[in-house]
């Protein structure tokens, strides 16, 4: 089934039905409202940018990291570094995913093999102790949607691995039921705030 961004929509097109993107109802936990509209976009470009040259690297495409942009050199290092004392293999990366029954849509970040298991890996940037407690519901659906997609029956672990400027990697597994319970309530009020919304 085909996957697609309508960007007039700001939502995905999954075969004919229009679903919402996984991260649309998570936006107020990512975008504190302390921060002006252009620290907001500046810090959403560096993770951007940081993720792209994250995604090259491991397909192989980005052979050093001396030639990155200085604001995202030090994440990128925290990336390959954990990534290298991770065991991890790569399954894939910014792998398109959907859930019928929740009606959403997006790209999971990286899905790997650690361990005996399956793992979603969620990369976030910035400066903090541990990635916010919202990646923890972003996990969880993202999970979900994977298994739906692709239909793997194994359980799926996941982790939240927020790479800092200063070149450290702090993973955050995530375990608790709850977190799908807990996306499932924002994504109803998500819905709602946009069918009634001026």
């Amino acid at each position: 089934m085909s996957i697609t961004l309508d960007k007039k929509l700001n939502a995905y097109r999954v075969g004919g039905d229009v679903h919402f993107r996984v991260t649309s109802p998570l936006a107020p936990f990512y975008s504190p409202e302390f921060l002006t509209k252009e620290e907001q976009e500046f810090y959403m470009n560096r993770g951007t940018a940081a993720h792209e040259a994250i995604r090259l690297w491991l397909q192989g495409k980005l052979p050093t990291i001396t030639t990155l942009h200085p604001e995202i050199k030090g994440m990128v290092k925290a990336f390959i570094d954990w990534w290298r004392n991770s065991g991890a293999t790569l399954v894939a990366c910014e792998m398109l995913v959907s859930s019928k029954e929740f009606r959403v849509a997006g790209r999971v970040d990286i899905v790997a093999d650690m361990g005996r298991y399956r793992w979603i890996i969620d990369v976030k940037t910035g400066t903090g102790s541990k990635p916010k407690k919202a990646t923890a519901m972003q996990t969880a659906i993202y999970a979900k949607a994977y298994k739906e997609t692709t239909g793997y029956e194994e359980h799926v672990k996941r982790l939240g691995l927020l790479c800092r400027p200063d070149g450290k990697a702090k993973p955050e597994p995530y375990d608790d039921p709850y977190d799908l319970v807990a996306y499932r309530t924002l994504l109803s009020a998500y819905a709602v705030t946009r069918r009634y919304a001026g």
